[in-house]
């Protein structure tokens, strides 16, 4: 499978090999971002994110992952 694959794209692209875009990589990954049910979303700056959500990836019964933040401001944002 892996195999037809790597044809596959090299049939298709003439270089299958890239440079990645340094200035989009930065861009994207200054941000972290996650989409829980519901479309609930929690989202910061990654360089802080750890400090202030705590997901603990252990499925309880329900097979629910608890997501934990710690702020001293929880202002709702109207739009």
């Amino acid at each position: 499978m892996r195999q037809d694959f790597q044809e596959s794209v090299q049939k298709t692209l003439k270089d299958p090999e890239f440079t990645p875009d340094h200035e989009y990589a930065q861009k994207v990954t200054t941000k972290k971002r996650y989409i829980a049910d519901h479309g609930i979303i929690v989202s910061g700056p990654t360089e802080h994110f750890d400090d202030v959500v705590k997901v603990d990836w252990n499925l309880d019964a329900d097979r629910n992952i608890t997501v934990t933040i710690k702020t001293r401001r929880w202002t709702q944002q109207i739009r």
